[in-house]
C-alpha cells in the first residue's frame, strides 16, 4: 500500500504548527482531515484553511452531519468526560472510517497530530488507539513537535522552526506558535488571543474541567451561557423522555440540573449553579493541566 501522510488537523495552532513542520522540514505533502463538529467558529474554519493555502494545500472534510447537541438529543445522552458520546461518534468513528476507505483503497495512513510536549498521557492513549484499530495493519502516529526521545522536549524540527522566524531556539508553546503564524502573516484564532489553551467546539466542549469553564464565564459569556441552557433544556426536555426520567425532569430542589457536563466534590455541579457561584465570589484557584483543557478528543 502507499503511505498516506496525514495531520489531524483540528483547527487549533498544534495542527497547522504540525504542517508546517512537516512541509518545511520534512518535504512532505500530507493530507489535512478535519472531522467536523459542525460547531467550530468562523475564525476555526479560517484559520485552517489559511494554513492551507500557504502550502498549497486543501483540507478534507469529514462529518456525521450533526451538531454535538443534535447528538446529545437524538442519543438521549448528555456528553460530559465520562460520556464523551460526542467525541466518539462525531470525531474519532468519522476518522476511523475515513482510514477504513483509505486502506480499501489500497493506502496506508500515517497520522500526525498536534499534541503539545506537556501532553505524555495524552501520546500515549492515542498512539494506542491508533495501533490497535480494527482488523488491519496498526496505524502509525506521530507526534512531530515533542522529541522522540524526550517527548516531554520540543522537537528539533519544531524548534529549529520556530527559531527561523523569532530568532532564538524556542520550546512550542501557544505563544510562540502564535508569534510564527503572525510573522506569516496567518491570523490565528480569538480562543489563543483570550488565553484559552485549545481552540475546540467554540470553547464550550464537554469534556472541560473548572478552569476552563471559570475562564469561558469571565471571557467568553455567551458561549457560557450557550452551554448553560444546553444543560437546563437537556434536563427539562430530553432527560423525561428517558427510561431513567420517566417522565421527570432532572432538577434538584433549587432547580439546578442534576445531568451535567461538570462534577465538584462527587455530585453533579450545574453551569447555571457554578454562576451563581461565580457571582458570590467562588474561583477554582491556580487550577492546571487536565482542569483546564477543553479539548481531549481522541484524534
Amino acid at each position: 500500500m502507499n503511505e498516506l501522510h496525514t495531520v489531524a488537523f483540528s483547527g487549533g495552532l498544534g495542527s497547522g504548527f504540525v504542517l508546517a513542520v512537516l512541509c518545511e522540514k520534512l518535504n512532505l505533502r500530507p493530507v489535512l482531515l478535519h472531522t467536523d463538529t459542525k460547531y467550530e467558529t468562523d475564525d476555526t474554519y479560517e484559520f485552517m484553511e489559511s494554513v492551507a493555502n500557504y502550502y498549497d494545500l486543501e483540507v478534507e472534510y469529514v462529518a456525521d452531519g450533526r451538531t454535538p447537541e443534535q447528538l446529545f438529543w437524538d442519543e438521549h445522552l448528555l456528553g460530559n468526560d465520562i460520556f464523551p458520546v460526542c467525541s466518539h461518534k462525531l470525531k474519532a468513528d468519522q476518522c476511523d472510517a475515513w482510514i477504513l476507505r483509505k486502506q480499501i483503497e489500497k493506502f496506508f495512513p500515517v497520522m500526525y497530530l498536534g499534541i503539545m510536549p506537556d501532553e505524555p498521557k495524552r501520546m500515549e492513549r492515542l498512539r494506542n488507539r491508533y495501533n490497535h484499530m480494527g482488523a488491519g495493519p496498526e496505524i502509525p502516529v506521530h507526534f512531530p513537535l515533542s522529541d522522540p526521545e524526550r517527548p516531554e522536549r520540543t522537537s528539533r524540527e519544531a524548534g529549529e522552526l520556530l527559531s527561523e522566524a523569532i530568532g532564538w531556539r524556542s520550546s512550542v508553546s501557544n505563544q510562540t506558535m502564535a508569534m510564527w503564524f503572525n510573522k506569516r502573516g496567518i491570523e490565528t484564532p480569538e480562543a489563543y488571543k483570550l488565553g484559552f489553551s485549545h481552540n475546540n467546539c467554540k470553547g464550550e466542549c464537554v469534556r472541560a474541567g473548572l478552569g476552563h469553564w471559570y475562564q469561558m464565564y469571565m471571557k467568553k459569556q455567551e458561549g457560557f451561557q450557550r452551554a448553560a441552557m444546553r444543560e437546563y433544556r437537556f434536563a427539562t426536555e430530553v432527560y423525561p423522555l428517558t427510561k431513567k426520567g420517566n417522565g421527570h425532569p432532572a432538577l434538584d430542589s433549587r432547580g439546578f440540573p442534576t445531568v451535567t457536563f461538570l462534577k465538584r466534590k462527587g455530585r453533579p455541579l450545574s453551569l447555571l449553579e457554578m454562576e451563581q457561584m461565580i457571582k458570590h465570589g467562588w474561583s477554582p484557584g491556580d487550577r492546571s493541566g487536565r482542569d483546564n483543557l477543553p479539548c481531549m478528543c481522541e484524534v
